[in-house]
């Protein structure tokens, strides 16, 4: 997976974190949208690597990580879509995004139902060491995005991950 494409999904998934964090957003307690539901699973090589899949393992992991990208593609467009209206009215002065993130929360809720889907399919590809790692990657990710977003409140940033 490219770096900057990943670091620009985390970044854009920020938001509805905040919600979940104590003392976070409005709205705490909501689930937030799993950056991996939008920005889709690691690609089939980045993911052999992470879990050290076999050669066996690797071509049911591709079918399983083409199929989701397919699958989900309309509903990812969409919520991009949505973010990208969000932060150009964001920038030409525009407050509130109540609206925007009210109808961005079902695309999200449906991406994440299908993520959920996808990962239960992985329990009949990965061992058990290779699931510990994949939830030890997932981890690690997410405290990178914290990080960022803990980053981004410091220097007075938005916590949407707008830019």
């Amino acid at each position: 997976m490219r770096p900057v494409l990943l670091a620009l999904a985390l970044a854009a998934a920020a938001a509805p974190l905040a919600a979940q964090q104590p003392g976070g957003a409005p709205g705490a307690g909501r689930p937030m949208m799993n950056p991996l539901a939008f920005q889709g699973p690691p690609e089939p090589g980045a993911f052999a690597k992470i879990v050290g899949l076999t050669a066996e393992q690797q071509p049911k992991y591709a079918n399983l990580h083409q199929a989701y990208m397919k699958e989900t593609k309309p509903r990812r467009d969409s919520v991009e879509a949505m973010r990208t209206a969000m932060r150009e009215a964001r920038a030409s002065g525009a407050t509130g995004n109540r609206g925007g993130m009210a109808a961005m929360r079902p695309l999200g809720e449906a991406l994440n139902a299908q993520y959920e889907e996808f990962e239960a399919s992985l329990g009949f590809l990965l061992t058990p060491p290779q699931q510990a790692k994949y939830d030890a990657w997932k981890a690690s990710e997410r405290e990178k995005m914290l990080e960022q977003m803990r980053q981004r409140r410091a220097a007075g940033g938005q916590p949407s991950g707008g830019r």
